[in-house]
């Protein structure tokens, strides 16, 4: 999920942005299976822009790293890393201990999200962009389940079984008291459930991005995998692209960066989309929480499931 609040502070916070001309190497469809056509929840009016998005993110990811590089050196650095990560502000970085743990997970988390957007080693068959959530269909637990095939679910006797009887749907029901099943494949190749309480309806409330997981029920593992890896499915609300809380780009927002300036003023619209990546990749460990900050020491967060 997307909020104008605390992930605004931290690349306004991190970065002393230079403005420079960059060259997309990477297409947003490189990184992303995106959603295309006339159908529910298409990208196809915002390719371009989508790109432009893709290239400032990656720029600004890159810019934070170097700024991070700096850490010795720069007091601005050391105070953002305080504020926004929690790795308290005590001088030089030393070369072990709980400080360097909580430093060498945030550069990772940077690292592995700059890799991602420079199409690395990852398959994009296992993220999704969506550019409304109107592609989501409610369902009832009392309805048939379907796999990732799109067929319902039949029992040994075949009976078609429920979505309340699932026992992988059953769990995700109760993890959430109102969640409903909200699934994707009636306008879209993806086959899942997403279980939670806005699905469908979600960009109705000026909201303007979400990322949900979901596991394909009874999909074979593809040749190479050792574990089944949950698709990242990023949904970009028409509200991102319009908000007037954001800046048109990076250029107009770095230009109301003075003294004095809340740095959440100073944060373009394709922030959007570099916020989602880390939750797509890392779901809720890095932002979480009302105002989507990071509420802890980072320390331990774990291997990148996708690598």
């Amino acid at each position: 999920m997307a909020k104008l609040s605390g992930f605004g502070r931290l690349f306004a916070a991190l970065l002393a942005l230079q403005l420079l001309p960059w060259i997309v190497a990477v297409d947003i469809s490189d990184i992303f299976t995106v959603q295309r056509g006339k159908v529910a929840g298409s990208c196809d009016g915002q390719m371009n822009l989508l790109n432009n998005w893709l290239a400032e993110s990656t720029l600004s990811v890159e810019q934070a790293l170097d700024a991070i590089d700096r850490y010795n050196s720069n007091l601005n650095v050391r105070k953002a890393m305080n504020t926004i990560f929690h790795i308290q502000n005590q001088g030089k970085m030393p070369a072990s201990g709980k400080r360097r743990e909580g430093f060498k997970t945030v550069k990772n988390e940077l690292e592995w999200v700059y890799t991602f957007f420079q199409g690395g080693p990852y398959k994009k068959e296992h993220f999704w962009l969506f550019c409304d959530c109107t592609f989501l269909e409610s369902h009832l637990p009392s309805q048939p389940a379907y796999d990732y095939l799109g067929n319902k679910i039949h029992d040994d006797d075949n009976e078609i079984v429920t979505i309340e009887k699932v026992k992988e749907y059953k769990k995700a029901l109760a993890r959430e008291p109102n969640a409903r099943p909200w699934w994707s494949g009636a306008h879209s190749a993806l086959k899942g459930y997403y279980f939670t309480e806005k699905g469908g309806d979600y960009c109705t409330e000026s909201q303007l991005a979400a990322t949900a997981h979901i596991e394909e029920l009874n999909r074979p593992l593809p040749a190479g995998e050792a574990e089944k890896v949950e698709i990242a499915s990023v949904i970009l609300c028409p509200e991102s692209f319009n908000t007037t809380l954001r800046q048109a780009n990076y250029r107009d927002a770095n230009n109301l960066i003075t003294d004095g300036t809340n740095l959440a003023d100073g944060v373009p619209r394709s922030a959007t989309l570099l916020h989602e990546a880390f939750h797509a990749i890392r779901g809720d460990d890095l932002f979480s929480g009302n105002d989507e900050s990071c509420e802890q020491p980072l320390f331990g967060l774990g291997p990148n499931p996708y690598l």
